[in-house]
This record gives structure tokens, C-alpha cells and sequence, in this order.
């Protein structure tokens, strides 16, 4: 049974950049590279960025079953996430991420 890896973000104004920029240009190499590589052996069978409105966005990531969700989570940066989660938290941005 497919997974959806779901990232939700809401910023209190315009005047505070999101993390990520909506291209994902300033995603570092190494995340960039384990989504395509993912995407390519069919774990990640589809992903989706929403500009819901200007103060909102939500990530979507669909994996074909839970171990391909789970391996790609255990393989993930923890760097990244400590730096998202860090400029997030000082620009007030909330973000919820859910396994659905």
C-alpha cells in the first residue's frame, strides 16, 4: 500500500522567505539527488509541490510502499532537517510533516 510523506508550512507574512524556494533550486545536491534516484527506481512514484496561497505550502511525496518510505526517512540528512527546522523556528514559520 502506497505512502504520502506530506510537508506543511505556513509563514505569518510575505516578507519572510520560505526555507525552500518553490523550484526547490536552493535544495542541497545530496536531497535533490535521493528524490531522483528515488523517483527513478520507482519508490517515489510521484511528488508535488503546492503554492496553496502566499502564507501556505504543502510538499507531497508518494512512495509506492511504507519500507520505501521508511528507508528513504532513515536515509535522510540530518543536517537539512536541523537547518530547516531551525530557520523555520526563528522566522516563525510552522510546519507540520505527517505520514499518511
Amino acid at each position: 500500500m502506497s505512502k504520502k510523506l506530506i510537508f506543511k508550512y505556513t509563514r505569518p507574512n510575505t516578507d519572510i522567505s520560505w526555507y525552500l524556494d518553490m523550484n526547490m533550486n536552493n535544495m542541497p545536491t545530496d536531497i535533490k539527488n535521493k528524490i531522483n534516484t528515488a523517483k527513478a527506481s520507482g519508490d517515489i512514484t510521484s511528488s508535488t509541490i503546492s503554492n496553496i496561497d502566499t502564507l501556505q505550502v504543502t510538499s507531497e511525496l508518494v512512495f509506492k510502499d511504507e519500507s520505501s518510505c521508511e528507508n528513504f526517512l532513515s536515509n535522510s540528512s540530518d543536517s537539512y532537517a536541523t537547518s530547516r527546522d531551525t530557520y523555520n523556528a526563528n522566522n516563525n514559520i510552522t510546519q507540520k510533516i505527517e505520514i499518511i
